[in-house]
């Protein structure tokens, strides 16, 4: 990985710590000296059979580009989150909405507690039609969106992917068995709707996909230098915790966004079963 020097043609006015200036033009310029940050279409990678976009990609392989501290990595892929599912999640979403529900937090976590659970939004906070709605989703994701991130992890992520799953079915046998619609096959172990990502496994990779139809919302990063528009039904990988992101405004249509992680505790312990 190539070193990267500071960068001394900045205002010497402007604040500075050990790292430098932490603005997006200063983490563009340094980054841009060292990396060619344009994604690459590639039949190599692929989701559901279509083709999907690498962030980063050189295209004579698989080496990738990283963040300078060789800690990031970020990826496209497109065709995950097919039409029919797309439509089907808004409308359970907006039922969900009448039903007074205005964030979720569902799946399985372990936030402070030595053994995975089912999170109290997911059943236990949440009454009989909310039940069923929250039912449906998960599994039509468990069936139809889930297997194809499995898929993707396999082959590219195959570490992050094999102890956690058989932790998780080991604890959680009999919650399993009564709620197959929980069994997201190690992609991920809890969908949220409004995430906030501290808890997220520092070492692993969260999903993110918007479903709907809008204009405007590209993925901003802005230490590997790119805006990227993110068409819906694709998802992008990364950890999350590592890299600085945000989406630009919306500024025609919705999007609903949902991020599909593991909790750093269940990661963690998923090592040592």
């Amino acid at each position: 990985m190539p070193k990267v020097t500071p960068d001394h043609n900045s205002d010497p006015k402007k604040k500075k710590n050990r790292q430098g200036r932490r603005n997006d033009d200063t983490a563009k310029r340094r980054l841009d000296r060292h990396f060619d940050h344009k994604g690459y279409d590639t039949d190599t990678i692929t989701a559901n059979g279509q083709a999907g976009l690498y962030f980063s990609m050189k295209p004579d392989g698989h080496e990738l580009t990283h963040r300078s501290d060789g800690k990031i990595v970020l990826e496209k892929f497109a065709e995950v989150v097919p039409r029919e599912v797309q439509d089907k999640i808004l409308s359970l979403w907006d039922q969900m909405v009448a039903h007074g529900v205005p964030s979720l937090h569902l799946g399985i976590w372990e936030k402070l507690s030595p053994t995975p659970f089912v999170t109290s939004e997911t059943w236990k906070k949440q009454n009989p039609r909310v039940r069923e709605l929250i039912a449906e989703l998960l599994s039509m994701i468990s069936k139809e969106v889930a297997p194809r991130m499995v898929s993707l992890l396999k082959v590219y992520h195959p570490n992050v992917w094999a102890a956690r799953k058989t932790r998780v079915h080991r604890k959680l046998a009999q919650e399993l068995k009564e709620k197959p619609w929980l069994d997201f096959q190690g992609a991920f172990f809890a969908l949220d709707r409004n995430h906030i990502d501290w808890s997220d496994d520092k070492e692993g990779r969260s999903w993110v996909t918007g479903v709907g139809s809008w204009k405007g919302a590209s993925l901003r990063t802005p230490e590997l230098g790119m805006e990227t528009p993110v068409a819906p039904g694709e998802v992008i990988l990364c950890n999350m915790c590592k890299v600085v992101y945000s989406a630009s405004p919306i500024t025609e249509g919705r999007r609903l966004t949902l991020t599909g992680f593991t909790c750093g505790l269940l990661a963690k312990h998923g090592l040592n079963p």
